[in-house]
This record gives structure tokens, C-alpha cells and sequence, in this order.
């Protein structure tokens, strides 16, 4: 037996339940006014649909970020494609303020510099030592980026963990690890 005040007069509540192999059965005793036993399933409703929609929210905000930031990614790398068609090597900078000042506004109008979590994206240039590779990072969700020696493959599926890295190199993605959830 227990006692709530939750709506304006004080309720008491009783349930008993069996189960058995035929089934369950409840009985629940209450002193709730009618006006209050109607409205009940509707609150009801309301908890388990805010319950279902809020992670799915979650995710489709997530699934958005990851997309504008592997758009960015690719916008990023056509400008860097045209840099290297016109100098026949990578742009040579050390972070995404340098690589700005040598792809704006000839190669592209405005650089975007953060992925779709707000975070700073990372640059490398002269990988393997081909003057003309490039790649670019991002570290998802967290913002931890794990570096360029990262081994995984590109997958983008609903096992996709946004905590993840993501790695476009010369064109193409080439890191995005499947994680199981």
C-alpha cells in the first residue's frame, strides 16, 4: 500500500498480481476520482511515446551531423583536388587555418573548419610520401581524433558508432569503422 499526492486529493493505490501458466491476472484498488482514472493511460501514452522518440531523436541528430560533416569533408577535398591540379602537390600546411589561406577564395569560396559536432577537423599532407596525398579527419561525436594510422574500413551502416573517426584521403573515405551496438 502506498500514497501518492500527486494530483490535487490524496490517492491510495493497491495492486495484487498472479501469473501462472494460464496467464496474468491484476487486480489494482484505487481511490482516484474518475477524472483522474481517465486521464491516467493518456499520461501513460504520453511516457512511452517520449520514451520510443527521444533516442530516436538522438540518433537523427547524430545521423545529420555525420552527414554534413562527410559533405564538408568532400567539399574540402574537390578544393584541395584544384590546389593540386595547379601546383601538382598537396597544400602544404599544418592545420585548417594554414590550409584556408592557400584554398580561399581560388579554390573554394569559404573553408569549412569544424565538423558537424563543432569540432576543429585535421589536416596531413604528403602521406607515404606522395607530395600529392592529402587527408583529412574528423573525430566524430566526442572529438577525439585517434590519428592517421587508424585501420578499419569504410562502412556506413546503422552499426555506425558517431564516437568513431572519420578519415577521407585522396578522394575517398577510407575510415569509418563498423561498431556493434
Amino acid at each position: 500500500h502506498f500514497v501518492f499526492n500527486l494530483f490535487p486529493k490524496e490517492m491510495a493505490a493497491f495492486a495484487v498480481s498472479q501469473v501462472s501458466d494460464e496467464g496474468s491476472v491484476s487486480i489494482i484498488n484505487h481511490s482516484m476520482g474518475v477524472e483522474y482514472a481517465l486521464l491516467m493511460p493518456a499520461v501513460a501514452t504520453i511516457g512511452i511515446v517520449a520514451a520510443i522518440a527521444v533516442p530516436n531523436m538522438v540518433t537523427a541528430l547524430d545521423k545529420g551531423k555525420r552527414e554534413v560533416t562527410m559533405n564538408h569533408m568532400r567539399s574540402i577535398g574537390v578544393a584541395i583536388e584544384r590546389y593540386i591540379t595547379d601546383h601538382a602537390y598537396a597544400p602544404k600546411a599544418k592545420n585548417m587555418a594554414e590550409l584556408e589561406k592557400l584554398l580561399v577564395p581560388v579554390h573554394i569560396k569559404k573553408l569549412p573548419g569544424k565538423d558537424g559536432w563543432g569540432f576543429d577537423f585535421h589536416y596531413s599532407y604528403g602521406i607515404g610520401g606522395k607530395k600529392n596525398s592529402y587527408a583529412l579527419g574528423s573525430g566524430g561525436n566526442d572529438g577525439i581524433f585517434n590519428g592517421w594510422n587508424q585501420s578499419g574500413k569504410y562502412m556506413s551502416n546503422s552499426g555506425y558508432s558517431f564516437k568513431n573517426d572519420l578519415i577521407f584521403k585522396d578522394g575517398m573515405f577510407v575510415y569509418i569503422v563498423y561498431t556493434p551496438q
